[in-house]
């Protein structure tokens, strides 16, 4: 895209429209499911027990654990509170594949991949869970846009 030019509103706003879609569309009006109720279990009795039950009975990284006892520390145990943090890994993933994109495509092509990558019906599944799995793949993306950044900065290219 050359300088100055700015991307059409048309383009702002069906991007907006899919997203406010994408949210009418989620599980976070419904009850938790059963994996995201032993999110609550395992967090639910405070921090000691939280690495104990991690580490005892689920096979992820207690991480995610953390931070989902701290949210619902600060903000309560609600089924939307528990979901925060996945939606909020989500929303920066889609803005890190936004990020990786422009540093090969121009605009509307990292848009669009973003915007693809949220249409994904397994992706949108991880951003609306109360599961680890949207931490997961922020952390991968994460791992690529500093491998981009690097290689770009490498000397010989």
């Amino acid at each position: 895209m050359p300088e100055g030019r700015r991307p059409a509103i048309w383009f702002y706003l069906a991007a907006a429209a899919f997203l406010l879609l994408l949210l009418l569309r989620s599980p976070c009006f419904q009850s938790l499911w059963l994996d995201e109720t032993i999110t609550y279990w395992v967090i639910k009795d405070g921090f000691g027990d939280l690495w104990t039950r991690t580490l005892g009975y689920q096979g992820q990284s207690p991480y995610y654990f953390v931070i989902a006892w701290a949210v619902a520390k600060l903000a309560g145990s609600q089924e939307w509170v528990l979901r925060l943090p996945s939606l909020l890994f989500g929303l920066v993933s889609l803005y890190l594949t936004f990020l990786i994109g422009r540093r090969r495509l121009p605009f509307e092509g990292a848009c669009l991949a973003a915007l693809l990558l949220a249409g994904i019906n397994e992706i949108q599944g991880a951003f609306f869970s109360a599961r680890p799995y949207s931490l997961a793949l922020m952390s991968a993306l994460l791992s690529i846009y500093a491998l981009l950044r690097w290689l770009d900065g490498a000397p010989g290219r």
